[in-house]
């Protein structure tokens, strides 16, 4: 399965921001995994997830959705969120 971590990250975007599809328990195996691409160690999904992941990024990909970006600015001694 080739998932990059951008794939990952708008996964659980989608799921927070969207619709809500992952269990806690599901979400904490996508940060693992996130967390093993940074380290360079393989992907360990379950099957389940590994078939839902796939189903969600075929919907997010059909729906043209985009992670939403923000950004700060420090003002007066504050962050702020653009």
């Amino acid at each position: 399965m080739q998932i990059d971590i951008h794939n990952l990250r708008d996964l659980l975007s989608y799921d927070s921001e969207e619709v809500r599809f992952l269990t806690f328990d599901q979400r904490c195996e996508i940060q693992r995994n996130i967390s093993n691409l940074i380290n360079k160690r393989p992907l360990e999904f379950s099957k389940e997830l590994e078939q839902k992941i796939i189903e969600k990024l075929g919907e997010i990909r059909i729906n043209e959705w985009i992670r939403p970006s923000f950004r700060y600015i420090e003002e007066n001694g504050e962050i702020k969120k653009i």
